[in-house]
Parts: structure tokens; C-alpha cells; sequence
């Protein structure tokens, strides 16, 4: 039986007394002894590692602590992914579960058993039963391929790991998301001694039946590969349980939906990484001198080409020969050959790992729509300390420090900031805050890992010259000192120093595959190949650098942070007990120094003085207000006495709250559970009573629709029991008098009324002294009365069936026009200049024109997508087009089936401009023609090559191309034209930018023109004419939008001024006169005026 009675030992230490470090530690060793790994400070969890297994978990437990508090249990696990799955579905909040630890503490399986209780409280309907399915199975494979053995943990997670699980409002998951930070990649070419490479490798040659390794051309030895052998050549050795585990992790990808092909697909990857590192090059010589290299073992080259599906020379010459950008090829030497050869295969498993985890997030992502609840679990790497520390180290440890900055802020800084803001008295917890480390690490210009990301940090020993320079005096950072080994610095992190060896470090964190071996990889036939390469793709034209390894994890942990700032987050810190990985055994030491760098004494000193829930009042007195008579359903005074009133009502002492300026402060989780049970019970009285109104109602609306319907069957019985009588006189008069008779008024529209008709009271006294008096014929006419009611009847079942018909008749119609439509599209239906529609009928006009519309959309997002980047930018420009001159310029639509090239005159190609273009950064040419200049002066046509950039407009001379003038493209700000079609067009230049030659042509990249000539006198506009005046107009457009996010004015009228300097023109356009010839232009200068006749 489960109860806090049996514990060892305090089961939350904020009940330690005395509270010390020794205290804290004493009572940890001695609940370890008794196999109690687990113990709260507050509501965070400590956890130690037992390294055996321990009857803690069963579906029993997790119901257990599901139906109970999480203080009134022992310490768990499952208490904390309790709380945090209580509070998911509660308060509808995402929650986060932090798992924190230095490598070896445990934190995969507690990861593991968070996800297992995640799995056990959730519903068990088939859907909901698929989607737990594959989340375990999705963390059984990523620890297959995302796991290995290190000197310190068996397990060690290789990868930072963060899974989001979806759930619905039931509190069932219903899909998840997982993002991976950082794999240790290297470890794939590179062991250390006493470790072994992924699982993976191991798993599939011990596992794999002998059809399966003929079909992947492996051996089941794992002598034989190459990248199974540590750095002093000793292989590595696998394991009975690999061969069990291989079984696991085939099922776990069936079950995630792979199908045969994909798992064999995958499994050739793996193989082809294997066979890979089996690659051994023999030097060589050439015939010209240079020194190169061949394959000593083609065997293995064929066999890989066989996997990869590609020729054997394209991969031979891709791995022995480098080709440079002018094109020229040069052979490699053996050492460069096998460090292409090293960086294939850590690139292929760690693509292949990422393309893993892109499969998987499709398969487990949400299908359903609406608002979901998330709840993540992150486990990150443990803080790593080996006796040789690289580029990977440094990367885990980074991300060590940022996590634990974050805890440090939320747990320790920000509470004691919120608590003196509140009013509330306090004495300050002294606590080590690692923010220094931090920046020293990432900080933008002279951070370790920012030096890295120079562009004239090209070798290792430059970087280690920028840190002694960068870091030289840091309290953190120690370099260029006698006592550290040579080509080192020594940073010392929150859990201790930690010596890094620059070796590698520029390589590793660049990364980058030639292009060449990547354009091989892409025209393999293997299915992923492409998904894996798709920088080899010839099409694809991508000329930035690729994003560098710690300006990617920098990105993905600011991210990371930032989410979890928003969510409510519970803790789990894991501790070793010894470096032995041995059970029964407590290291005092050793806990020690995790006990003070986890900050875990200030953690206890702030859960026992301060508090662990707060709520502003507002929001309090909305959540709990049901639980107090006074205050529900609605309280009109403020907030705080609401709260007050609320809180004298309750059973709990008032020492456990505490009023600040704007929010009340919960001392005890304990009492926080106990407000949420008296609101839980409270809510399930306030159901019974909504049940209760709502079935009193049903009931009673169900009873007077029966005593309805009773009435009118009574009625109608005793109207059928009175006579009705046709009294016929001679003399032609007849007499009706009708006694309660139901009669349905057709013309009315069918109501119903019961009543008595009457005519003329004096006319029936008449009458019936007649029917005495008289011969008279009495006649019963109830058959007359039912054949009316028949008829009447009958009538209205012919509407009632002429309405259904027609309603059928009108959906069958809407049926067989939309299966009809795709049969009656033409066939070049897809292409956005197609006009044609089928016509609708009347009725469907208004559908089909929606069709139409979004018919039209959808092939112009089909069209869109086959554009290449070039296509796009070309799109982009004739769409600015449209808009610029659309119903403006005459001359615009004769343009528009006129792709717009852009450079005339291979102008990119041109040495002499290259070189030219690096002093004023002018090399991205956007437009390049030879156009006419109407000179301001007389009016005459002068040619020249206009050039147009990325930074600025350039007039240059079309013999020499000397520069002769150069506008920043900042300076431009306005575009005149006429709407004739005279292809005229000025340029309008801010005053200010006009600079003579001395001063322009030393600074070019300064505000103002370039002149290259002796003129020091201003010049002002520019006037051109030319055949492409709507594309130089369009991407002069484009470029000054760019450059000062803000589109120039393009003006199109018949009349405008122009600055020439010291004097305003006025130019006019005159068309269709006499003496000019059409297609032609004249140009006239008369004072300050200038005519242009076209």
C-alpha cells in the first residue's frame, strides 16, 4: 500500500531541519540505500540514477497517482507528468517537462517513463491507441539511430531531443511533434576509446537475417568495418541485446507506417556508411608532378555504387579529384581523399537521421483540426568532461549552459524579482547566475562561438588567435597559459572547467560537402538520395553558404527558449551517484558537485521562504469563486475582497496565503491541490445541477407536448360524435350548420380552427321551426365531411410530393454538373490563360462562377510551383509591371510577352567589369543595355550602357566603360513617364547626392554621384530612351524598393518638371501630330521647356 508513512528519510527536503549541503546529501544517500531514488524540493523532482532496475512502474502506480494528489503519494515520477497532465487539462495551459542532468544521470529514461505514463492515463479508443503506438515507437527509433555508448552512460543520447504531444479536449493525444538539436555526427568516422558508434550499426549486423545482409552486402563481423574501431584500432563489440533490440527497432518503423521498400531503403544507407568507411587510399603520383591518390579496395567503391544505384566512375572521380569554380579539376591527395570521404559519411547518417525525424513528424502529426493542448518533454545532452574535449563538447556544453541559464532565471532570479515587486518581504538567496558564460559563449562579436562565423577565421590556428585575443582576461576563459596543452583554451563552465582542443574546429563547424560529390549523390537511383542531396539537384541554382553548426544551434535554442517561456514547466533533475555505472554505490563527492553547480540548496532555501503558486486576483476569484456561496455565480465588489471572502470560507489556514499589490501568493503545492480538489468537486455539484434543470425541462416540455396532443385527440373524438345535418328546402335554399367540426382553411394556408359557425342567429330559429313544422329531409352528411377531409388531404400530399421531387431534382442537377465539369473542361484547362468555362445553368451561375474562381487559383498555385528561383524573380518583376503600368502606358502590353533578360550584353561575363564592379560593390548586375541619352541641352540622342545594380544606377561608356556617372539607388526617388508610346523615360535624382569627381570617386560607396570627368557643376536628371523603358522603369523600381524599403514615385502624365541642374524644365508630350512619322520621336528644347512629339 502506497503512503508517506513508510518513506526513509525526508520525502521533500524543504521538511529538512537543520537545512544544510551535508544534510541535503545525507538524506539522499540514505533514501538511496533503500532503493528511494526519488525526492521533491517543492514540486521540483530529484532524481538518482540506480543504474538496475527497480519495481517502480506499473500501470497500477499510474492510475494510482492519476486519482491522487501528487503530495499525498510518495515521490515519483509519474507525479510530476501527473501534474503536469492535471494541469494540461485543468487550467488548458501548455506545459513542458524539463529532464536536466550531466551525461549519465538518467535523463533518457525518465524521458521515457514520462512518455510511458503520457501513454497509460490517455483514452484507449483505436485512433487514440494508433497515435500512442507510434510515439513510443518514434522514441524506440531515434534512440536506435540517436544513441550510443560512452565512457560514462551506455545510453548516452547523442542528439538534444523535444517532443511535443498533442492532446485534444478529452486529454488524448492526438499527435506530436519532435525537433532534434545537434547531432554528434563525428562520432560516425571518430571513436574514442571505451565507446562504441550508434546502436544502429551494431543492431543491424547482429540482428539482420543472413537474406538481409547478402541483399546489403555486409558481413555479420563487426571487425570489419572500419568505423566500428576506435582511434587506436581496436574494434568495438556488439551485443546479445543488439540482436533483440534490431527486432525492436524493425517493428517500431513498421508500426510508424514504413513500408518494406522504405526499411530496406534505410537500412542501404546504413550500409552504405558502413562500406564507406571501409575506403582506403594509397598515394600516388602524376604524370604533370602533382601528388594524388587511388582506391586500394574497389571492391568495396563497387559494392557502395551497387547500393547508391550510380555509375562506379562518377563516385570514384567525385572522391579522389576536387573540381575548383573556373571549372579546372585536380586530383586529391590520400589524406584530403579520406576527409572527403569522412565528411560523406557523417553527412549521409546525419541526413539520414533528420529525414527520419521530417517522416516521422508527418506520420504522428495532428489530423484533426481545432484548438489542441501541447505538452513537451525535453532531454537534451548531459554537461560532458572527457579527457580530450573537441568541437562537440563544446556544442553539448553550450547548450548545457543556455538550459540551465533559463531554469536559473525562472526558478531563482525572476521569482525573488516578482516577489519584492509584489511588496512582499524578502531576503535575498545568493545563487550562482551563469549569464557571463553565456555571453561569453554567444556573445555577437568576440563570442567563442562567434569567432567562428569571421570570414578570416579559416584555420584553426586563426581561431585560437582571435580567442587569446578576444578572451584574453575573461574570469571564465583561460588562455595562452603554460599550464595548458598546446592548441587549447580552457573555459570554465557552471559544472566545472573544461580544456577544448582546437583541433577541428573550423572544419566541424562548416561541415560542407563539395559539390561535386553532392551532384554524384543526387543522380543515384537509391530512392532517398535526392530528399537527402538536394544542393546536387543542376537545376537548383543556390550560391549562399550553407548555415554553419553553431550559428544552427544557437538558432534552434533561442527558439527553444522562447517556447518554453510560455509554457508552465515542472523539473526533473537527475543526479549520478558514481562514475562506475554501478548499483548500491554513492559517490559523496561526486553528488556534491552536482548538488551545488544544479544550485539545488538555493532551490530548497526559495521553496521553504518563498512561495510555489501565485495568481493575480482577477484571475484567482474567476477560477475558484464557484467553491464560495458569497462569491458565485457573480461578484460585484473588487477583486481582493472577493478573494478574501472567498478564501475565510475554505478550510485551510490562512498562513498559506499571502496578499501583494496585485496578485495572491500560494505558500504550499499542497494547498494549491486542495484548492483544485474543492474546485473539482464544486464543479462536478454544478453538473448534477445543470443535469437536473436541464432534465426537469426536457420532461416538462415532453409532458405538455402529450397533454397537447391528448386535447386535440379529445376534441376531435367528440366533434366526430355530434350530427351534422343538410336541411334542403323547397325553393332552392340550403342551410348548413356546422357544430364542432375541425376545418382546415386552405386559403389561409392550412391553420386549423376549432369553433362554432353560426349564421344569423334569427336564420336558425327560422330554420328550425321549419324542420318541425314543415316536410323536411334530414340528411347525414359525415361521409360528405370525410370525403372533404380526404380530398384536402390528398391535395396536400401532391404539394408535399411535387416539393420533394423538385428538391431531389435540384440536388441531382448540382450533382451532375460538378461530376460533369472536369469532363467538360478543355484541355488546356490547366494553364491560367485559359479563358474558357463550361456555362452553368441558371440556377448554378453563382456556384460556378466560384468554381471558377478557385479553378483559377489553383492552377496559378500549380504554375507557380514549377517556377526555379530565376522564374520567380522573373514573375516578380512582370507583376510589378502590371501594377506600375497596367492601364497607364500604351506601350505596356505589347511588353508583357517579352521576358525580361535583364543583361543584354553579357555584360557579367566581361573581366574588365569585374573588376570594376568590386571597388563600388556593383558586381550584381540587375540590367545592362546600350540606350539613348537625350542630352539636356539640345534634346539629341547619345548612346550609352546603362547599367542597373543591386546598390545603384550606373552610366558608363559603351567603348571604354569608363563610369561616368553612378547614383546610389537610396538617391532615386521618383520615375516620370508619358502613357504614349515614346519610350521616354527621366529619372529623377535627389539634389543633395550631387558630388564632384574628387570627393565622389574616392568614397563610391557613399551617398551621391560619381563623375569622372572634370564637370564639378550639378547635372540633376537623368533623360532616357529605349526599346526596354518598361523593364528598366520595373526593376529600377524593384531595386530602389530594396534598398530603402520605400518604392519610388513613378509618375505618368503628359506633363512634368525635371531639374537640370540649376535650372526646372518642363517637359511636354504631344501625340499624333503631322510632321513626325509614326513609330518615331522628336525632341525640342525651347527655353525651359521640352517638347516630346510623338
Amino acid at each position: 500500500m502506497l503512503g508517506l508513512e513508510h518513506e526513509v528519510g525526508a520525502w521533500d527536503s524543504v521538511l529538512l531541519e537543520p537545512l544544510t549541503e551535508d544534510s541535503f546529501i545525507a538524506n539522499l544517500q540514505q533514501r538511496f540505500k533503500r532503493d528511494h531514488i526519488y525526492t521533491y524540493v517543492g514540486n521540483v523532482l530529484v532524481s538518482v540514477n540506480p543504474y538496475k532496475k527497480l519495481a517502480l512502474y506499473s500501470a497500477d502506480l499510474v492510475e494510482a497517482y492519476v486519482e491522487r494528489g501528487p503530495f499525498q503519494l510518495p515521490p515519483h515520477i509519474y507525479a510530476i507528468a501527473g501534474s503536469a497532465y492535471r494541469w494540461l487539462n485543468d487550467r488548458n495551459e501548455d506545459q513542458c517537462i524539463i529532464v536536466t542532468g550531466e551525461s549519465g544521470a538518467g535523463k533518457t529514461e525518465a524521458a521515457r517513463i514520462v512518455l510511458q505514463f503520457l501513454v497509460l492515463v490517455s483514452g484507449n479508443s483505436p485512433e487514440v491507441k494508433l497515435v500512442k503506438d507510434r510515439l513510443v515507437q518514434a522514441n524506440t527509433l531515434l534512440e536506435a539511430f540517436g544513441n550510443a555508448r560512452t565512457m560514462k552512460n551506455d545510453n548516452a543520447s547523442r542528439f538534444g531531443k523535444f517532443l511535443d504531444i498533442e492532446f485534444d479536449f478529452k486529454g488524448d493525444p492526438i499527435g506530436g511533434h519532435l525537433t532534434h538539436y545537434f547531432l554528434d555526427k563525428s562520432r560516425v568516422t571518430s571513436l574514442a576509446s571505451c565507446d562504441r558508434n550508434f546502436h544502429v550499426f551494431y543492431q543491424l549486423l547482429s540482428g539482420a537475417d543472413i537474406h538481409l545482409l547478402k541483399c546489403l552486402k555486409l558481413h555479420r563481423n563487426v571487425e570489419q568495418y572500419s568505423i566500428l574501431q576506435t582511434e587506436t584500432n581496436q574494434p568495438t563489440l556488439s551485443e546479445e541485446e543488439d540482436k533483440n533490440l534490431f527486432v525492436y527497432t524493425r517493428n517500431a518503423l513498421e508500426i510508424l507506417g514504413f513500408t518494406n521498400n522504405d526499411i530496406i531503403d534505410i537500412f542501404r544507407v546504413i550500409a552504405i556508411v558502413l562500406k564507406l568507411g571501409n575506403l582506403q587510399y594509397v598515394p600516388c603520383n602524376n604524370i604533370d608532378g602533382t601528388e594524388g591518390c587511388s582506391i586500394n579496395n574497389d571492391y568495396e567503391l563497387f559494392e557502395v555504387c551497387e547500393l547508391l544505384g550510380i555509375e562506379h566512375r562518377w563516385l570514384q572521380r567525385a572522391l579522389t579529384s576536387r573540381q575548383f569554380e573556373d571549372g579546372i579539376m585536380t586530383d586529391l591527395n590520400a589524406v584530403d581523399a579520406a576527409k572527403i570521404r569522412d565528411i560523406l559519411c557523417k553527412t549521409l547518417y546525419s541526413r539520414l537521421f533528420t529525414w527520419l525525424i521530417h517522416r516521422i513528424n508527418d506520420i504522428i502529426k495532428a489530423k484533426s483540426l481545432g484548438k489542441r493542448k501541447v505538452l513537451g518533454v525535453l532531454d537534451l545532452y548531459g554537461f560532458e568532461v572527457f579527457e580530450e574535449n573537441g568541437f562537440e563538447q563544446l556544442m553539448i556544453n553550450f547548450c548545457n549552459e543556455k538550459l540551465h541559464q533559463f531554469i536559473t532565471a525562472a526558478t531563482l532570479k525572476e521569482e525573488q524579482e516578482e516577489l519584492v515587486k509584489e511588496g512582499l518581504e524578502w531576503t535575498k538567496i545568493e545563487y550562482f547566475n551563469n549569464i557571463v558564460i553565456c555571453q561569453l559563449l554567444e556573445h555577437d562579436s568576440h563570442g567563442v562561438l562567434s569567432l567562428l562565423e569571421e570570414p578570416h577565421v579559416q584555420s584553426d590556428a586563426a581561431y585560437l588567435s582571435r580567442v587569446e585575443q578576444c578572451c584574453a582576461g575573461h574570469s571564465h576563459c583561460l588562455t595562452a597559459d603554460a599550464t595548458l596543452p598546446s592548441h587549447s583554451f580552457q573555459i570554465r563552465h557552471y559544472a566545472g572547467t573544461v580544456t577544448y582542443r582546437v583541433h577541428g574546429f573550423v572544419e566541424k563547424n562548416r561541415d560542407t560537402l563539395p559539390k561535386e560529390v553532392s551532384r554524384v549523390m543526387f543522380r543515384c537511383d537509391h530512392p532517398i538520395m535526392q530528399a537527402l542531396f538536394p544542393e546536387g539537384n543542376p537545376k537548383r541554382c543556390n550560391v549562399k553558404r550553407p548555415i554553419s553548426e553553431s550559428m544552427q544551434i544557437q538558432v534552434s535554442l533561442n527558439a527553444l527558449l522562447k517556447s518554453l517561456a510560455v509554457r508552465q514547466v515542472h523539473y526533473i533533475r537527475c543526479l549520478k551517484p558514481n562514475e562506475l555505472k554501478q548499483p548500491r554505490i554513492f559517490e559523496i563527492a561526486l553528488i556534491q558537485h552536482q548538488v551545488r553547480y544544479l544550485g539545488l540548496i538555493a532551490t530548497v532555501q526559495m521553496w521553504r521562504t518563498g512561495y510555489c503558486y501565485r495568481l493575480p486576483y482577477i484571475q484567482f476569484l474567476c477560477r475558484y469563486k464557484m467553491v464560495c456561496g458569497n462569491t458565485w455565480p457573480r461578484w460585484r465588489g473588487s477583486p481582493i475582497e472577493g478573494v478574501s471572502v472567498l478564501l475565510r470560507s475554505l478550510p485551510i489556514p490562512s498562513a498559506e496565503f499571502t496578499f501583494g499589490r496585485t496578485k495572491l501568493f500560494v505558500r504550499s503545492p499542497r494547498t494549491v491541490f486542495e484548492l483544485e480538489d474543492f474546485r473539482r468537486a464544486r464543479l462536478h455539484d454544478l453538473a448534477l445541477l445543470i443535469q437536473k434543470v436541464w432534465r426537469g425541462y426536457r420532461l416538462r416540455k415532453r409532458y405538455r407536448k402529450m397533454r397537447h396532443s391528448q386535447l386535440v385527440i379529445a376534441s376531435a373524438w367528440r366533434s366526430f360524435r355530434v350530427g351534422v345535418f343538410l336541411i334542403v328546402f323547397t325553393g332552392g335554399i340550403k342551410l348548413f350548420v356546422i357544430l364542432g367540426v375541425e376545418i382546415w382553411d386552405t386559403v389561409s394556408g392550412g391553420a386549423g380552427t376549432f369553433g362554432v359557425c353560426i349564421v344569423w342567429y334569427d336564420l336558425i330559429c327560422w330554420a328550425s321551426f321549419v324542420c318541425f313544422c314543415t316536410l323536411a329531409i334530414p340528411v347525414n352528411v359525415d361521409s360528405v365531411a370525410r370525403e372533404e377531409y380526404r380530398i384536402l388531404k390528398h391535395r396536400k400530399q401532391v404539394e408535399w410530393a411535387a416539393r420533394v421531387i423538385q428538391r431531389h431534382y435540384i440536388q441531382w442537377k448540382r450533382r451532375q454538373f460538378l461530376l460533369n465539369l472536369p469532363r467538360m473542361l478543355p484541355n488546356d484547362a490547366d494553364s491560367p490563360i485559359c479563358r474558357e468555362w463550361p456555362e452553368p445553368h441558371g440556377r448554378l451561375a453563382e456556384c460556378s462562377n466560384l468554381l471558377k474562381k478557385i479553378h483559377h487559383r489553383w492552377r496559378c498555385h500549380k504554375f507557380r510551383l514549377k517556377f526555379d528561383q530565376t522564374a520567380r524573380n522573373r514573375m516578380r518583376e512582370k507583376v510589378t509591371a502590371s501594377f506600375i503600368f497596367k492601364d497607364r502606358k500604351c506601350s505596356y502590353p505589347r511588353s508583357v510577352s517579352h521576358p525580361f533578360l535583364g543583361d543584354y550584353v553579357r555584360l557579367r561575363q566581361n573581366i574588365q567589369w569585374k573588376k570594376m564592379s568590386l571597388e563600388s560593390n556593383d558586381q550584381y548586375v540587375v540590367f545592362a543595355d546600350i540606350i539613348n541619352k537625350i542630352t539636356r541641352s539640345s534634346g539629341k540622342f547619345v548612346p550609352i550602357l546603362l547599367v542597373i545594380s543591386t546598390r545603384s544606377m550606373l552610366v558608363l561608356d559603351q567603348r571604354t566603360l569608363q563610369i561616368k556617372y553612378r547614383v546610389p539607388a537610396t538617391e532615386i526617388y521618383r520615375i516620370s513617364l508619358s502613357p504614349f508610346l515614346d519610350d521616354v523615360a527621366v529619372v529623377h535624382v535627389r539634389a543633395s547626392s550631387i558630388a564632384n569627381s574628387e570627393t565622389s570617386s574616392a568614397a563610391s560607396d557613399q551617398t551621391g554621384c560619381l563623375f569622372q570627368s572634370d564637370l564639378s557643376k550639378k547635372k540633376g536628371d537623368f533623360v532616357f530612351q529605349t526599346g526596354h523603358v518598361i523593364e528598366i522603369v520595373t526593376k529600377l523600381f524593384l531595386v530602389v524598393q530594396n534598398a530603402t524599403s520605400k518604392p519610388p514615385e513613378v509618375n505618368i502624365t503628359t506633363e512634368f518638371e525635371a531639374n537640370f541642374g540649376s535650372q526646372t524644365v518642363t517637359f511636354t508630350f504631344k501625340c499624333g501630330l503631322p510632321e513626325v512619322q509614326p513609330g518615331q520621336i522628336r525632341v525640342l528644347r525651347k527655353g525651359n521647356k521640352m517638347e516630346v512629339l510623338v
